[in-house]
């Protein structure tokens, strides 16, 4: 039988934590974890799945790493395809903006063939993002996770 869980706390950009039998259970990322007892000894574990494209879901207990998950950031053959297809009408600058570790981000960024990128981003990071599209030569937004705002003011938006 899984316990119940209560206080629980969504903290934006890091993770959740709850009570769950008497300890603060919390699953998050690397920032969220890492002044837990046994992170030192889970970081390679951690680089090395970033290496990989990876990212990781820790899960801690009361002061302790109890594990971590690999999660596999894939893109579609079609965002190569678009960016191969932005370039050849002229579009050059192109930046991949993200929460994920910097190591996963640049996998990702390498396979997609965009060069630059800013990682390690906080939701707030990122969310102001109607201002960069409607600056932006083509603006392209996520229409199911996009804000309101940047789907409103993007120039193509993803369905």
């Amino acid at each position: 039988m899984v316990p119940d869980a209560s206080e629980f706390e969504s903290v934006r950009g890091f993770g959740t934590r709850a009570h769950v039998a008497g300890r603060v259970v919390a699953v998050g990322n690397e920032r969220f974890v890492a002044n837990h007892r046994g992170f030192p000894s889970v970081k390679t574990v951690i680089d090395e799945m970033a290496g990989r494209g990876g990212s990781i879901v820790a899960v801690t207990s009361g002061d302790e790493m109890v594990g971590v998950i690999g999660v596999m950031n894939r893109i579609r053959e079609e965002a190569k395809d678009a960016v191969a297809d932005l370039r050849k009408l002229g579009i050059e600058h192109m930046i991949l903006l993200t929460g994920d570790h910097a190591a996963a981000a640049r996998a990702i960024a390498d396979q997609a063939g965009v060069r630059d990128l800013k990682s390690d981003l906080l939701p707030t990071d990122k969310v102001n993002d109607s201002p960069a599209l409607a600056r932006s030569a083509l603006g392209i937004a996520m229409g199911g996770a996009g804000s309101p705002a940047a789907i409103e003011t993007a120039d193509v938006v993803l369905m």
